[in-house]
């Protein structure tokens, strides 16, 4: 019955998006308060004069793909690639905000679940949050990705860059640059990191991490910093540089968003796992509809003593590997708005491991990716095509790889409302 009153839900939603965009900006005024709809931006509600308000927003993504490696069976899906409802509201006068983010196609429903406190130009958020500290991609909120998927950069050292934890982000203007840092403390257990009770214990230690952006030229139109198109094609040259690092300490999971994943000890059998350690560096620039987007990261493990698996098989930098994603990457992409909402999109990725050798969780990997789409007003409707070649050098034995090639293509629309 829930899930039948959540599809209604969304599928009034839905056709309010499509069929209400002549009527994007109507409000209905009473005792200070205004109910306002946006087309693809979502329901306002102000109160007291618009120093309370709360908000609902989402969106859906109908999602086709079909690839094939080599010879192998061609692999064709179609379903509901995410489907997501956002909460939210804000206290002005108080200072406070909150934000309940949902994805109705996960097995585990709930994304986002925090709090915020504002003074001054510091924003404080307690709870499950998307993490502002890795590659500036990840960083993007997944409605506004440039392409259907994320880069193998993003996929291979993260999952979905939710942490439950305390999360710091000021911002400051220094002589005419804004400066975005961002400072973290989290479980080091990615989100919903409550096992199978929310009284088991948590594996393996905090996560430490860090972010500045630096944007030389002054604030991006629309937030423009947080998405790589071009949406609000900026009048001047914008520019964002951004570097993060990142401990995740005993981390139990490969890329430190997880708990329990494997456990290590020491000589005297005690658990104690690798330190995982990640690094970032990107440059946004955009103007007048054009986007270029460079980013690189390096990942590492290191233990602060030997340290064994719990059958006694001594961890060395080889086969560290088979259980942490190590290596580094390198994604580079290139793209046009046009102001008719026409976009194209092109994108080159390399992920290196650290060690070439067979159980290697990362792999060398190449893809080559092509994307045109189109925005409809506001936004509120999207329609993108994608197509990614991709070259796969997977080590089976010491000195022998074994090459393969793949296709994969994907249609996807977006509906925000």
């Amino acid at each position: 019955m829930k899930m039948k009153k959540h599809r209604v839900l969304f599928l009034w939603m839905a056709l309010s998006s499509i069929y209400g965009t002549a009527q994007t900006n109507n409000e209905l005024f009473s005792n200070n308060s205004r109910i306002k709809y946006v087309s693809g931006q979502g329901l306002q509600v102000n109160f007291d004069d618009g120093n309370y308000l709360f908000g609902i927003r989402g969106f859906f993504q109908p999602f086709f793909s079909t690839e094939q490696v080599d010879t192998l069976e061609r692999f064709s899906r179609m379903t509901l690639e995410r489907a997501r409802l956002d909460f939210y509201g804000e206290a002005k006068k108080e200072r406070l905000s909150f934000m309940l983010k949902m994805d109705y196609t996960d097995d585990f429903a709930l994304l986002d679940a925090y709090m915020g406190f504002h003074p001054g130009p510091f924003n404080i958020y307690m709870g499950q949050k998307h993490n502002q500290v890795n590659n500036r991609e990840m960083n993007n909120d997944e409605g506004y990705l440039t392409f259907l998927n994320r880069s193998l950069v993003s996929t291979t050292f993260s999952r979905d860059a939710r942490e439950f934890g305390l999360f710091i982000e000021p911002s400051f203007n220094v002589g005419g640059i804004v400066v975005n840092p961002v400072l973290s403390l989290t479980s080091g257990d990615g989100r919903n990191a409550f096992g199978a009770d929310s009284r088991e214990r948590i594996q393996g230690g905090f996560k430490y991490a860090a972010r500045v952006d630096l944007l030389p030229f002054g604030e991006f139109a629309d937030n423009g910093q947080h998405y790589i198109q071009d949406l609000a094609r900026e009048m001047d040259f914008k520019l964002a540089i951004g570097a993060a690092a990142n401990r995740n300490v005993e981390a139990t999971h490969e890329v430190g968003e997880g708990s329990g994943d494997f456990l290590f000890r020491d000589e005297n059998g005690d658990n104690l796992n690798a330190n995982y350690d990640q690094l970032y560096i990107d440059v946004l620039a955009k103007y007048q509809g054009f986007s270029a987007l460079v980013e690189y990261v390096s990942t590492r493990a290191q233990a602060s003593e030997a340290i064994f698996t719990q059958t006694g098989t001594p961890i060395t930098d080889e086969n560290i590997a088979s259980f942490y994603a190590l290596g580094d990457g390198i994604n580079a992409q290139l793209g046009y708005l046009m102001s008719n909402g026409l976009s194209a999109d092109v994108r080159f990725t390399q992920i290196m491991p650290e060690f070439e050798v067979a159980n290697s969780l990362v792999q060398e990997q190449t893809q080559y990716t092509f994307s045109v789409g189109w925005y409809s007003q506001f936004r509120a409707f999207k329609v993108q095509y994608n197509g990614a070649y991709t070259e796969f050098s997977n080590v089976v034995e010491e000195g022998v790889n074994v090459e393969q090639t793949g296709w994969m293509h994907t249609l996807m629309t977006q509906i925000r409302f």
